[in-house]
């Protein structure tokens, strides 16, 4: 399973540090299992650009990660799982993970 992270097996860690009239927020998520941190990290930085927006005062849009294939196309480029063929034919099934292998093709 890709997101197989057991809860309460991890430790996320958030700092909110003053600077001025900004605030730095460092987060740390500690504890993964190595297969695990590339599609964290993805995860992560998806979802705190997103909060940097919201804090400003800005509106982030719609979430792009509602859309499947485009989540997929975010982890597999961070390396979050070594075969997505297999990924996406179990999710998907083989007929739309057909179409998708072959439109990636034409542009890879």
């Amino acid at each position: 399973m890709l997101f197989a992270t057991p809860p309460q097996s991890t430790l996320v860690e958030v700092s909110l540090t003053p600077d001025g009239a900004d605030t730095i927020v460092r987060l740390a998520h500690r504890r993964l299992k190595p297969g695990a941190v590339a599609g964290h990290r993805v995860g992560w930085d998806h979802y705190l650009a997103r909060l940097a927006l919201a804090a400003s005062g800005e509106d982030p849009g719609i979430d792009t990660w509602t859309d499947f294939d485009r989540n997929v196309e975010d982890l597999r480029a961070a390396g979050a799982f070594r075969a997505p063929e297999l990924l996406l034919i179990s999710l998907l099934g083989a007929r739309r993970a057909a179409r998708l292998q072959t439109v990636a093709r034409r542009f890879l």
